[in-house]
């Protein structure tokens, strides 16, 4: 084995305790998920639906196709939402690079 200060390497290991923790990970995705929406200010209802979907999923109480449902409702809002910032970013610059203010029309 080689150590340092701050990490260590070996050829062999020996395994000490083997768990599934496929929930706790699908759980902490969930927390991780709901903190990023609230730093965000995100208030479109279907990705917090997702989250509360995906939720009752791991307790059994909905079922792939809800799931698979709620993901898809907030990916399309998701994409929407991006769609219309950058489209209205794209439209504040070009009408600032052709100096029309945004109630003239451009042509």
């Amino acid at each position: 084995m080689v150590e340092q200060s701050d990490k260590l390497c070996g050829r062999y290991r020996k395994c000490l305790a083997i768990a599934d923790v496929t929930i706790l990970l699908h759980e902490f995705a969930c927390d991780v998920a709901e903190d990023a929406l609230k730093v965000a200010g995100v208030k479109d209802k279907c990705s917090w639906v997702a989250i509360e979907t995906k939720r009752k999923w791991l307790d059994g109480k909905a079922t792939n196709e809800e799931l698979a449902a709620a993901r898809a409702a907030a990916r399309a809002a998701a994409r929407a939402a991006a769609r219309d910032k950058y489209n209205t970013w794209l439209t504040e610059r070009v009408e600032k690079v052709l100096e029309v203010g945004s109630g003239q029309a451009v042509s």
